[in-house]
């Protein structure tokens, strides 16, 4: 019987509440309290995200997916190292170091770096460690360095992902863990993640990884979106209004609005063959 989270595919709002859902978000969240009672001290004014991540409509599933396979794989492995790609600067780097995880963390952006490596200054991240590097086209990591690679809604959003998931397949250990979450535009393919480059991505994921954990079909009631999320986007309306289709199936609103593109996510939990 599959379990909380074992399985790639989309987000689903049963998710939300299975058994063993609520102790991993209660976890991630108290690191998150933490995280922002003392973003004064390290926060960078420059930065440009958030620091409430875990109450956005896609983090509220992502972030415990992400963690509760990290933990699975940690036990058959100690040490542990892992690559967090596209890190950013947020409470969920510190909570998974907490658990005894040395991780790495690249971000190509130079404000994110300095502000990560100040609040895990700040913060601390005993008994695990973090190392924040800057990144570019290539990660500065050698060759199968890591036992597992996170990257959470990022590779979706570069032009090309193709090189970065060959780095990737570099850094991580043959037989290696990755764990991947992908924001999807479910309605239309004119902003957002097009259903098109989306499956590019994943073509260029299957060729370099297996499925870990198979795919599973999730009913459309029940797929988690940025409209039936319990925390919707900041700012998101739907407005009732007539609509109408365009030849090329885009919906445009005719009179009310805005109607924003309803997103969702995609979970892969994948391993680098041997």
């Amino acid at each position: 019987m599959m379990g909380l989270f074992d399985r790639s595919g989309y987000a689903s709002l049963a998710d939300l509440r299975a058994d063993g859902y609520q102790p991993l978000f209660d976890e991630l969240e108290n690191v998150q309290a933490e995280f922002v009672d003392r973003a004064p001290l390290f926060r960078d004014p420059a930065y440009r995200w958030g620091t409430d991540m875990l109450h956005g409509w896609a983090r509220c599933w992502e972030y415990p997916f992400v963690f509760h396979h990290l933990l699975r794989e940690q036990k058959a492995h100690r040490p542990f190292k892992v690559a967090d790609f596209g890190s950013g600067s947020t409470f969920f780097t510190i909570a998974a170091a907490r658990r005894g995880i040395d991780i790495v963390a690249f971000d190509n952006d130079p404000v994110s770096v300095r502000d990560l490596q100040k609040a895990v200054d700040v913060l601390g991240v005993e008994p695990g460690s973090v190392r924040v590097d800057l990144s570019g086209d290539t990660l500065p990591c050698t060759d199968a360095a890591v036992d597992a690679v996170y990257s959470i809604s990022v590779l979706e959003h570069m032009a090309n992902p193709v090189p970065i998931v060959a780095e990737l397949a570099r850094i991580v250990r043959p037989g290696g863990l990755l764990l991947l979450t992908l924001d999807s535009d479910v309605e239309r393919s004119t902003s957002g993640v097009s259903p098109q480059h989306f499956e590019q991505l994943r073509d260029a994921l299957v060729a370099a990884f297996t499925f870990e954990n198979p795919e599973k079909i999730i009913h459309h009631f029940d797929v988690l979106t940025s409209k039936s999320s319990p925390w919707p986007r900041v700012g998101e309306r739907y407005v009732p209004g007539l609509m109408w289709r365009t030849k090329d199936r885009r919906l445009l609103p005719v009179t009310g609005g805005p109607v924003p593109p309803i997103m969702s996510i995609y979970g892969a939990v994948m391993r680098r063959a041997w």
